[in-house]
């Protein structure tokens, strides 16, 4: 099936920069949308850009105007996830007035809530234990809502936590950041509990063939990751990085902080995703569409760390990240 005409909505952000190229290399026409044009021009040069504030709707009317396929990337702030529905909504409705075909939503794990199964699965229902799982819920209740509504079909694709190249609100990258600058480096979690790391530039191929099949819509996807360990993601990082030093912030730790700073408190609330075993299940989307298989965790690093020493950190690092996911 072709696409046709695209429009990543949230295209700022790590996912949006690995998608970008995928798209121009697959010949797909591609138009960034953002809260800042001059950004998104200056980031994305061979794409058309336009403005648009998800939050109040401002310009997205215009944004995805002429578009067939959007795909939904947009982030709000760590501490204020309360924002994601409302931004949704809006989404949706100018889609719908535009008449796009498509609407391909990108999210985290956080609406599964606790994993009842070890990996997780889509059949797994979703009862979120957390706010942030909640109001993701609403969300994505919101996308699956619109299947079908002025002939447009949805789906929602969920990633693990990933990290590379413009990931600098990952966990994994934060961790590297401050270990290439020679600091002390914070990893969030239990060392041993299996976890999962998504390498962003693996996310575009299995998105966009996914996007291609029309029996892929009104439903949900899991796009999984490597399955490892806090301590495997240490042990690699100390290969590459000699004189590695770290430590681990255990959930004691973060509660402590929160009392007086509002992002520890929000991660703290998040810890289950740290030390329960959130592994995905890929197998219906292998059964769908092919095995993708994700650049081992080696190379992710290392292609990671070579990224970072070309780009200088953003002034940021060194703190557990201001997360927008």
């Amino acid at each position: 099936m072709d696409l046709g005409n695209t429009a990543l909505l949230g295209a700022a952000g790590a996912v949006g920069h690995a998608f970008v190229p995928a798209l121009g290399a697959a010949g797909i026409p591609t138009r960034v949308v953002g809260r800042d044009q001059k950004k998104l021009e200056r980031e994305f040069p061979n794409v058309e850009a336009r403005p648009a504030d998800f939050l109040t709707g401002e310009g997205l009317d215009d944004a995805v105007a002429g578009i067939d396929t959007i795909f939904y990337l947009a982030g709000a702030p760590y501490t204020h996830f309360e924002q994601h529905p409302i931004m949704t909504r809006n989404a949706l409705a100018a889609a719908q007035s535009a008449g796009v075909k498509r609407f391909v939503h990108i999210a985290p794990v956080y609406a599964y809530g606790l994993p009842l199964s070890h990996p997780v699965a889509e059949t797994q229902p979703r009862v979120p234990n957390t706010r942030k799982g909640r109001w993701r819920l609403e969300q994505e209740q919101l996308v699956e809502a619109a299947h079908g509504a002025d002939g447009m079909s949805t789906t929602i694709a969920h990633l693990p936590d990933f990290y590379g190249p413009d990931a600098e609100n990952s966990f994994v990258n934060v961790f590297l950041r401050d270990a290439v600058a020679g600091k002390t480096a914070t990893f969030v979690g239990v060392p041993n509990a299996a976890r999962e790391f998504l390498y962003v530039p693996d996310v575009a191929a299995p998105l966009i063939a996914l996007a291609e099949h029309d029996d892929a819509y009104g439903e949900g996807w899991n796009i999984p990751g490597t399955p490892t360990t806090a301590a495997s993601v240490v042990k690699i990082a100390s290969e590459a990085l000699p004189g590695l030093k770290m430590r681990h912030a255990p959930k004691l730790l973060l509660q402590a902080m929160g009392i007086f700073n509002p992002m520890m408190r929000e991660i703290a609330e998040m810890y289950y995703l740290y030390d329960s075993g959130m592994v995905l299940d890929g197998t219906k989307l292998h059964q769908r569409i092919g095995a993708f298989p994700p650049t081992p965790l080696s190379a992710g690093i290392a292609a990671t760390i070579a990224w970072m020493r070309a780009n200088p950190p953003p002034g940021t690092h060194g703190k557990v990240p201001a997360t927008r996911q």
